[in-house]
């Protein structure tokens, strides 16, 4: 297994469109299939090939909890349904007085299915074959390879049947592959990818059993193991900052593109490193923008070219935060980005580092460029 292919999965993760969870239902069902070592998967010219009908299974599952759920957990962008949504509300609807979840999945596994709960479930699975092999197999992986399909190809089955028995929930909705360095490689570290055998799950896991039922609810320890100390206090000390420069010098300009901000109201505070891939509320990544640019930079980061062609105006800022305050600043960007006491040519040296923090969370986290 070649790093790159690591490096690949990463920027899918981070970096690809998120107006659904479908990407993440594709990636943790297709690795949880490999981690069961289904005796259905073969290898044909350096493709691992998976029957369909098996991942779909894992869609059933993996969206009948959110969508029962009556606080309506968001699973795509603004007020769209999934696209299988009424399908899978039938069969909750169908389950809820005998059972719910845990009788339905005994069913199909026993395939014990009455007619009814059988029929409902053929629609559902079909509309999930052509959501699967229509949206999150066709653009998974496209920003690597600028191409669709690029990772996974669907293959439907050889003698398609309009009506499906309850043997073809495994193989009558034909097959799906991977190439053979990602299935290695999900094969490997899938269980981190996915969160089973993450720091954070494996603590929990001590610190429940440990509890001897004290704590009944584990999800209570993750919580608060991911619990951060960083809060909005800390930006909204930069904001006071920046009104009393503001009110010293009648304005201030935006970072990035240096355009006058002349109305308190209508400028932000931008990360330069965005809060949700590098959380840090430090006063030198706090910088004023408008509320235009932030919006179109949004989660990106920034090139280190662009880093560079703005130096100037960054400079400027971190010179007037030092000025402000000097002995939080100076203890920040002496921690995050110097590594050694403040100096001559101390902004030079933190640019650099910025540029390399850029670089690293653009090349090898997969996090969009901008």
């Amino acid at each position: 297994m070649s790093s790159e292919i690591f490096i690949n999965i990463s920027k899918i993760i981070e970096q690809e469109s998120k107006t659904s969870t479908y990407k993440f239902a594709l990636l943790r069902g297709t690795i949880e299939l490999i981690q069961e070592y289904t005796p259905y998967t073969r290898v044909k010219e350096g493709r691992v090939f998976m029957p369909m009908g098996l991942l779909i299974n894992k869609w059933v599952f993996f969206y009948f909890p959110l969508v029962k759920d009556p606080s309506n957990i968001p699973q795509i962008n603004g007020d769209k349904l999934i696209a299988f949504e009424q399908e899978i509300k039938k069969i909750i609807e169908n389950y809820s007085q005998r059972g719910d979840i845990y009788v339905l999945y005994n069913e199909i596994r026993t395939s014990n299915l009455e007619e009814t709960p059988k029929r409902l479930l053929v629609h559902l699975y079909k509309k999930l074959q052509k959501t699967i092999s229509n949206m999150p197999m066709k653009y998974l992986g496209s920003s690597i390879n600028k191409s669709q399909y690029s990772i996974f190809h669907y293959h439907p089955p050889v003698n398609h049947r309009n009506k499906v028995t309850e043997t073809d929930f495994v193989t009558g909705y034909g097959e799906f592959s991977i190439p053979v360095e990602y299935y290695d490689a999900f094969r490997v570290l899938g269980s981190f990818i996915n969160g089973q055998d993450s720091i954070i799950t494996k603590w929990a896991d001590f610190s429940w059993s440990s509890t001897k039922n004290k704590v009944k609810d584990k999800s209570s320890i993750i919580s608060i193991l991911t619990d951060s100390p960083i809060t909005d206090r800390d930006v909204n000390e930069s904001k006071t900052l920046f009104k009393k420069i503001y009110k010293n010098n009648g304005s201030i300009d935006c970072v990035w593109t240096g355009k006058l901000i002349t109305n308190l109201d209508k400028y932000d505070l931008d990360h330069i490193l965005p809060f949700s891939v590098w959380r840090n509320n430090d006063m030198w990544n706090l910088l004023p923008t408008t509320s235009t640019v932030n919006k179109q930079k949004s989660n990106r980061i920034p090139s280190p070219t662009r880093l560079e062609n703005t130096s100037q105006r960054i400079f400027k800022y971190w010179h007037l935060l030092h000025h402000e305050n000097q002995t939080r600043f100076t203890r920040e960007i002496e921690q995050a980005l110097l590594g050694k006491p403040i100096s001559n040519g101390w902004e030079e040296l933190a640019l650099n580092r910025l540029k390399e923090h850029s670089e690293y969370l653009i090349r090898y986290r997969g996090c969009e460029q901008w």
